[in-house]
């Protein structure tokens, strides 16, 4: 049962006794994945370096029309976090968004 089947269930009328069963259900099955954000020092075909430079998730969810939506957060290491409708966007943030990995954990 995917989060969204037991939100459904749960809208249809849910015996209360079962209700720890269907919430933790709900949370196991919507629960965010976590990634790395690695940035790689390469010279030509050769690493040279690599560094974890921030730690990210993300998650679905149902908006407001119960359609589902993808976010992805990152917390950076020079403080600060920022929002992107998905993980890939967080490349973005660097000047070399080639030269970044997200790293799924």
């Amino acid at each position: 049962m995917s989060g969204n089947q037991a939100m459904e269930e749960l809208r249809h009328g849910w015996p209360l006794i079962e209700l720890p069963e269907l919430l933790s259900k709900l949370a196991t099955d919507s629960a965010p994945r976590r990634f790395a954000v690695c940035a790689l020092d390469v010279d030509g075909d050769l690493l040279r370096d690599a560094e974890i430079v921030g730690w990210g998730l993300e998650y679905s969810y149902l908006d407001e029309d119960e359609k589902e939506r993808t976010e992805a957060v990152i917390d950076l290491p020079e403080g600060g976090i920022a929002r992107f409708q998905e993980a890939d966007g967080v490349r973005r943030l660097f000047s070399k968004p080639d030269l970044v990995r997200l790293i799924w954990c």
